[in-house]
């Protein structure tokens, strides 16, 4: 292996390290306002379009069950439950305000499947055409779906994955992969129906975009070596997380909002991992940080979650489920209806299952299995 292989496999382990770290202690953040350099593709995408099958589950038990069950957070209240079929994990990642919840769960098999929730607790079944991994990130209004898929491994995040993004859209798949990329991840959606994610390109470098109407722009924080947008609300306001130096020991993780084109950051201390994971149209935010650093090797910080109530400039609100040792919260509603997901203190982890993971290339797509 040469030097510039080595280089850019430490890279990867590097953001591998990254991606198994979430959350931290919570008070009020440090923030610093930066300007962002944005590119627009070559060239526009030019989606393929084919028909979604999707299946209603009968009656089914969706108690909380597995190593990792999903949770909305309503005016203080924790309800917990587990998609069908759900035997390792299930991730709720987004609540629209119609009180839908998008998000998946990982069946016995270790394969990720997609699902939606209605109002009444029933579930649909998401699985992309000839895929043997969907893994749903956003839902707008307009019941339109973001995601991530994989043709050739059946954990988006594996390393062999090559994730694809998608858009469901009133049962029809829409790809959304940037030019030239070697993954794309869709990770947000607006009601305008604009989708922010994130790529790697041929040199393996992490960008994010938004896409609107078939036409990406390219999302880069000046300075950084990775850039993760991971939400869009309907003022176009972005947030997500970024890493300034792979070479860093421990590493840093920081979060961000952009808003008109001006980058904010921020930490929640103690830090150093912090990402603003979704953010509702009135410009709160929910996210995770990690309570000590991140070593090459080093171990696992504790996960924890945060609600920035009042903005990017406001205090930080933890969010604990009762009893669990991790909470990951990963979207919010106009409602202030949270959604995510937490460790079962009643239930060892699964040996043959996976930690919780947010939608996100940086932290997920190159986890090490």
């Amino acid at each position: 292996m040469d030097s510039a292989a080595r280089s850019h496999a430490r890279r990867r382990r590097l953001l591998a390290i990254a991606g198994a770290v979430v959350l931290a202690a919570l008070t009020t953040p440090a923030v610093a306002a930066m300007p962002l350099l944005q590119a627009t593709a070559p060239r526009p995408a030019q989606p393929s379009t084919t028909a979604i099958p999707t299946s209603t589950s009968p009656s089914a038990d969706t108690r909380p069950r597995t190593p990792f069950p999903a949770f909305v957070l309503d005016k203080g209240r924790f309800t917990a439950f587990d998609a069908p079929g759900a035997v390792m994990q299930t991730g709720a990642a987004a609540i629209n305000d119609l009180g839908k919840i998008a998000g998946n769960y990982i069946d016995a098999d270790a394969a990720y499947h997609g699902f939606l929730r209605d109002r009444r607790g029933r579930f649909t079944t998401i699985d992309v055409p000839g895929a043997l991994a969907t893994q749903p990130s956003d839902m707008n209004d307009r019941d339109q779906i973001v995601g991530t898929y994989s043709t050739t491994a059946r954990q988006p995040q594996a390393p062999d994955a090559k994730p694809r993004g998608f858009l469901l859209d009133r049962g029809r798949f829409i790809g959304i992969d940037v030019p030239g990329a070697l993954q794309t991840r869709a990770n947000g959606i607006n009601n305008r129906g604009q989708v922010v994610g994130e790529y790697v390109d041929a040199a393996g470098n992490f960008h994010g975009f938004l896409w609107d109407k078939g036409r990406f722009t390219t999302i880069d924080v000046p300075g950084v070596a990775a850039t993760s947008p991971l939400n869009v609300n309907d003022l176009g306001q972005i947030v997500g997380g970024y890493v300034k130096d792979l070479t860093e020991q421990p590493l840093t993780i920081r979060g961000f909002q952009l808003d008109k084109g001006r980058v904010t950051t921020f930490d929640a201390p103690p830090g150093p991992f912090t990402f603003a994971t979704g953010n509702n149209n009135r410009g709160q935010i929910v996210g995770f940080s990690a309570t000590g650093g991140v070593t090459d090797g080093g171990p696992i910080p504790t996960i924890r979650g945060f609600l920035l109530r009042k903005g990017v400039k406001g205090p930080i609100t933890p969010i604990a489920f009762p009893g669990a040792p991790n909470t990951l919260p990963n979207g919010i509603n106009d409602l202030g209806q949270i959604v995510g997901a937490y460790q079962n203190p009643d239930i060892p982890p699964n040996p043959q299952g996976t930690s919780m993971q947010p939608p996100s290339a940086m932290s997920a797509a190159l986890a090490p299995r």
